[in-house]
Order: C-alpha cells, then structure tokens, then sequence
C-alpha cells in the first residue's frame, strides 16, 4: 500500500518516477484494486488508454462491491469522451442487490458532480424513497410490552404518576 501511495503522490507532483514505482506496486500486488486502479488511472493520463482501462477495468472485477472502482473507471470514460460507457459503468453502482440508499446517493452525486443532472435526478429520488423504507420498516422499540417497575406503595402520589406515564405510553 505504501508504495502504491507513494506513486500516487509522484503522480500528483508530475514526478518523473511515478509510473516505475506504480509499476513496482504492480509487480508486488497485481491483484490488489487499489495498485490496479492507481497504474490503469496513470496510464490513461499519460495516454495509454487501452492498457490503463484494462486495469481501471480489472480493478472493478477484483472489487465488484466495492463502488469507488467503477466511480474511477467512470470518470475515465466522461474523459475519454465515452458518455455512453461513463453511464453504463456508473449506474452499476447502485443494480442488484447493490442499490441501497448509500449507493444511489453516491450514484447520483457522482452524476451530478460530472453534469448528469437529468439522470440524478431520479436517482435523488430513489435515494429518499430506499433510505425512508428502511426507516419505516425498521423495527420499533420495544418490540414487546415492557414491565414500569415503581419501587414504592401502592396508592401513593409516585405510584399515582407511574399509572398515568403507563396510559400515555400505551
């Protein structure tokens, strides 16, 4: 991880050395999604688009659950002028039994943030429906009638409040 870090940081400076330390993070965990990513991401910037999508793409294989790769192999393809394949790879962020409200929030954020605006939209909006739905099927406390224990006699003025607490709460 250190290492695929440090190529990163090269590759922000305009370093150089950015590539051959990827390329060093490569050969020492080639199937980690994060070296994938960091060398496919180089790669395309420096202009070797099919070699770098073929990582980029690989690192969404290695970590299909993981929605950051696909967020990346996206932006790359929004770069790339491929609006068509941007979408396609991004709406996978949020299919299947990956759709939860966290998912489709990202979705749409991240269709926004890139100018998508109409496809958000409705994005938005089925994050608020799955993020209200899971609140309202969540389960309510308590669950089963619970006992009011008041420590003092019967009749007297506590015992007289707790029996009124009780009729409010039900």
């Amino acid at each position: 991880a250190a290492l695929n870090n440090l190529a990163w940081a090269y590759q922000q400076q305009q370093d150089p050395r950015a590539l051959k330390t990827a390329e060093q993070a490569l050969a020492l965990a080639g199937n980690s999604p994060a070296v994938l990513d960091t060398i496919g991401a180089m790669l395309v910037e420096q202009g070797n688009t099919g070699r770098g999508l073929g990582y980029l793409k690989k690192a969404v294989e290695l970590a299909p659950a993981q929605p950051q790769y696909r967020e990346y192999l996206g932006e790359y393809f929004h770069i790339l002028k491929r609006p068509e394949e941007a979408l396609a790879t991004w709406r996978q962020i949020a299919e299947g039994n990956q759709r939860t409200a966290t998912n489709v929030s990202r979705l749409a954020e991240v269709l926004a943030q890139f100018g998508y605006l109409e496809q958000a939209l409705p994005e938005i909006a089925a994050a608020c429906a799955l993020a209200f739905a899971a609140t309202a099927s969540a389960q309510t406390y308590p669950a089963k009638p619970i006992a009011l224990m008041v420590p003092f006699e019967a009749g007297g003025p506590t015992d007289t409040v707790a029996r009124s607490l009780a009729q409010m709460l039900g």
